[in-house]
């Protein structure tokens, strides 16, 4: 199930796209492993959507925390 070369130029510009959107800055010395990561999490969400957790599951309750007093 792996997702094939994580430092491939379709991850990459992703994630540089994504980085930009969210305001984050990430060095070219991190983007290697930062490939790699996104990588390892894009095969987790596959093999989760394939489980069919997602369909059998209900959906938790909103947690709504309390103004500080």
């Amino acid at each position: 199930m792996a997702s094939g070369d994580p430092t491939s130029d379709e991850n990459a510009a992703y994630i540089s796209a994504t980085a930009e959107t969210l305001g984050l800055t990430i060095k070219p010395e991190w983007m290697e492993n930062v490939a790699r990561f996104f990588a390892v999490a894009k095969d987790m969400a596959a093999f989760v959507a394939a489980s069919g957790a997602l369909t059998d599951s209900e959906q938790a309750p909103v947690f709504e925390p309390r103004d500080a007093e």
